[in-house]
C-alpha cells in the first residue's frame, strides 16, 4: 500500500505545481486518502476465548510440593481436552487464600479432591468442578501429615511422617479420628485383604537403627490393633495394591547417596509372604499403571519399567525393561521429581523440578512406548498427580 500511495502524490503534485492554494488542498486530500487506503489493510484484532478455569472436564491436578518452610506449595490443573495448563490454579479460584506449607499427596474421590499440605499440617478439601476450597482436616502441628488413604464414603487414613502414627479421618464430614501407633516414619499407606498396610521408612539411614525401621505394619481395621509385621529393610517409601493381580507392592527409595538396596517388592497380603524383587540402583520415585500392570521407577540410570503381570520366580532376578535411558541425579539443575500413570488412557506423567528445586518447574507426558507427546508447565517440584474423570 505504501507505493500506491507515493504513486497518487507524485501525479498530484505534476496536476497542481501552478497553484499553490490548491496544491495545498490536494495534497490533503491525497495525504487523507493514502491514510484511509492504508489502514484499511490492518484487520481487527482478534481476541482470544479465554477458557473457564475449572476442573469441570478430564484433567489433572498438579500438587506442586514447594519449598520445605517456604509456604509456597500449589496447584497446577492441566485440561487434558483443551491442553491448556492453569498455574497458581488454588490460588486463582480462592482469592486470598494460599494453599500452605509443603504439598505432599492427593487423591480424587467423588468430585472432590484432598491435598495432604505437609508442614502445614492439614488435608485441604477442593470441589474439582470449580476448584473451590470445600473444606480443611486440621492434623496436630509437628505431625507432618504424608500419604492419604480414603477406603469410602466415611473411611480414610492418613501417615504422618514425624509422628509415628496415622490417624483415622471421615472424607465426608472432614472429622479427624484417633491416631494409631505405627513405625519410626511412615510413609506409604495401602488397604489390601481387608488389611491396612503402613511402610515405616525410618527417614532412610537417618532412624534406620530404631526399632521397627523398615517394616510394614500391618492393622485390623475395624479396632486398630496390629496385626501383624513385615521385615523389609531399607527406606520404605510406598504401598500400593494392584487388584487385578491382588498382590501389594512395596516400592523402597535408595537413601543417597548410598545408591544400594532400592527397588521394588511384591508381597502377598494374605500369607504376608514376599513373592518377588526387583533390584534397581539408585531409585528414589515410583508410578503405577493400574490397568497395564505396570510399575514406572526413576532412578540413576534412567526411568525404567516392570510388567507385573510377567511370571518369573524369586529366584530369577527378574530385570527391570529401560523406559527412558538416560543418566539421571537428584544434583542437577533439572530433576524427575515425581511419575504418575493415567488410569484413563495410561499416558505417563513425569514432573521435573526446575532450578535446583527452586524454579517452577514442567511436566512431560509420554505413551506406554516412551514416546514425548507434549509437555506443560506447574509451579515449584511438581510431586503428586491427581486425575479427574
Amino acid at each position: 500500500m505504501k507505493n500506491k500511495r507515493e504513486l497518487i502524490e507524485s501525479i498530484q503534485v505534476e496536476e497542481i505545481k501552478r497553484s499553490s492554494l490548491t496544491y495545498y488542498l490536494l495534497s490533503t486530500i491525497c495525504y487523507l486518502l493514502s491514510s484511509f487506503l492504508f489502514l484499511s489493510c490492518i484487520s481487527d484484532p482478534v481476541i482470544p476465548d479465554t477458557p473457564a478455569i475449572n476442573g469441570s472436564g478430564s484433567g489433572v491436578i498438579v500438587v506442586n510440593q514447594g519449598i520445605w518452610r517456604g509456604d509456597n506449595a500449589g496447584l497446577t490443573f492441566y485440561d487434558v481436552e483443551r491442553e491448556v495448563a492453569f498455574s497458581n490454579w488454588f490460588e486463582r479460584q480462592n482469592e486470598g487464600l494460599r494453599l500452605g506449607d509443603t504439598g505432599n499427596d492427593i487423591v480424587v474421590r467423588k468430585g472432590r479432591a484432598y491435598i495432604t499440605v505437609s508442614e502445614s499440617a492439614t488435608i485441604e478439601v477442593i470441589e474439582v468442578s470449580s476448584g473451590q476450597v470445600a473444606g480443611r482436616i486440621k492434623l496436630p502441628g509437628g505431625t507432618f501429615p504424608q500419604h492419604l488413604l480414603i477406603l469410602n464414603d466415611s473411611t480414610g487414613w492418613v501417615s504422618c511422617l514425624d509422628n509415628d502414627a496415622l490417624y483415622f479421618l471421615n472424607p465426608l464430614t472432614l472429622e479427624l479420628g484417633e491416631r494409631i501407633p505405627s513405625g519410626p516414619a511412615p510413609e506409604g499407606i495401602a488397604w489390601a485383604a481387608g488389611r491396612l498396610f503402613v511402610a515405616n521408612s525410618g527417614l532412610g539411614k537417618l532412624r534406620a537403627d530404631e526399632p521397627g525401621a523398615g517394616t510394614i505394619s500391618v492393622f485390623n481395621p475395624e479396632t486398630g490393633t496390629p496385626s501383624g509385621m513385615i521385615d523389609i529393610g531399607g527406606n520404605l517409601c510406598n504401598l500400593y495394591y494392584v487388584p487385578n493381580i491382588g498382590n501389594l507392592y512395596c516400592f523402597i527409595g535408595a537413601a543417597l547417596p548410598d545408591t544400594s538396596g532400592s527397588g521394588l517388592i511384591e508381597i502377598d497380603p494374605v500369607s504376608l509372604a514376599i513373592m518377588r524383587r526387583w533390584s534397581l540402583s539408585g531409585a528414589w520415585e515410583v508410578g503405577f499403571d493400574e490397568i497395564g500392570g505396570k510399575a514406572f521407577i526413576i532412578a540413576q540410570e534412567g526411568i525404567f519399567q516392570i510388567d507385573l503381570y510377567e511370571s518369573t520366580l524369586v529366584s530369577e532376578n527378574p530385570k527391570p525393561a529401560p523406559f527412558i535411558a538416560m543418566p539421571l541425579s537428584t544434583l542437577s539443575e533439572e530433576v524427575p521429581h515425581s511419575i504418575a500413570v493415567s488410569p484413563v488412557n495410561g499416558e505417563v506423567f513425569i514432573g521435573l523440578a526446575g532450578g535446583y528445586y527452586s524454579a517452577p518447574g514442567r511436566v512431560d507426558r509420554y505413551d506406554r512406548e516412551g514416546n514425548l507427546l507434549g509437555s506443560f508447565p506447574t509451579g515449584l517440584n511438581p510431586t503428586a498427580f491427581g486425575f479427574v474423570r
